[in-house]
């Protein structure tokens, strides 16, 4: 859902865009991007996590923090199965 600049006619909330840019380069930019990219991690580091989808997910989580997201949630897709 794009950034509604009508809601905030203050311009307080990055009315400007601001919000938006700065949401973005968050998210496409520097460490977190590098983040995103699980074949940077060490292979044997990666396969302590597993490669199944909760792994994989709980690995991305780590390297989020670790590049200074403050917030990450993990969820999995529907019908994923976990062995216990």
């Amino acid at each position: 859902m794009p950034w509604r600049r009508d809601l905030d006619k203050t311009g307080e909330n990055g009315g400007d865009g601001s919000v938006s840019a700065a949401s973005t380069e968050m998210i496409l930019g520097g460490k977190t991007r590098e983040a995103f990219d699980l074949d940077k991690e060490d292979p044997k580091i990666a396969d302590r996590y597993g490669q199944g989808p909760w792994g994989r997910y709980a690995l991305m989580a780590r390297r989020l923090v670790e590049a200074g997201v403050t917030f990450v949630t993990v969820d999995m897709p529907p019908g994923t199965i976990i062995p216990i």
